[in-house]
């Protein structure tokens, strides 16, 4: 006669049991995690197949096998989905300081003679690598044929680092709202002005190099 063992109630399974006994919370964290990396993996993939504008929401949810309900319970629109992080990411980099870029500029190999040292604006190199990293990505948002709405937010959220980063290296105090808010919107603008050049037509640059030529650009030590 088989003897069955009563289960207390609370107990802890084995190795390799249901994540039904998973806490609910947790289980609902999975499922979100899931669907945004199935979504955002599912926008790159189609940035390889065809321009940023020709994409709609219902191509990104097939892509990713989730329906439009999962898609709006996680993103207002394609822009929020495909820039989900970078304005935090963008930020954090500023308020890094110049500490925090020397290190990053270390990791790889020596910038070209003639290379500022690593000091300046912090958020421009690690932004030229995640770039060169995600070509694809670049060219939609930054290139000539690129997203307006999406540059107009990357101006936008590039206009508060721009301003962060400023504050930490000059300060504010001795300029006009006036001289200081120009010179925000310059380096800005040099910014997306090189970068622009670079993924259409300049990638046989390196990022130290695009970032050298920037921070001479704009001056900022």
């Amino acid at each position: 006669m088989a003897i069955v063992q009563k289960r207390t109630p609370g107990a802890t399974r084995a190795p390799g049991s249901s994540r039904r006994d998973e806490p609910p919370a947790r289980r609902e964290d999975r499922r979100v995690t899931r669907s945004r990396v199935a979504l955002k993996s599912a926008l790159l993939d189609l940035l390889t197949e065809r321009p940023y504008e020709r994409i709609s929401v219902l191509d990104i949810t097939e892509r990713a096998n989730v329906g439009r309900s999962t898609f709006y319970a996680h993103f207002k629109s394609k822009e929020d989905l495909l820039l989900a992080g970078f304005d935090r990411w963008l930020l954090e980099m500023a308020d890094a300081g110049p500490a925090s870029a020397d290190v990053d500029r270390t990791a790889t190999p020596p910038a070209p003679e003639g290379a500022l040292p690593p000091r300046g604006i912090a958020f421009s190199l690690p932004f030229l690598r995640h770039a060169t990293s995600q070509k694809r990505f670049a060219r939609s948002v930054f290139g000539r044929r690129g997203s307006l709405r999406l540059q107009q937010r990357i101006r936008d959220v590039l206009t508060s680092v721009v301003r962060r980063e400023l504050d930490r290296l000059e300060g504010s105090a001795d300029l006009a709202d006036a001289t200081r808010d120009a010179r925000v919107h310059l380096v800005v603008g040099a910014f997306l002005g090189i970068l622009a050049w670079w993924v259409d037509e300049g990638d046989a640059l390196a990022p130290e190099e695009v970032d050298a030529v920037f921070q001479r650009v704009v001056a900022v030590e």
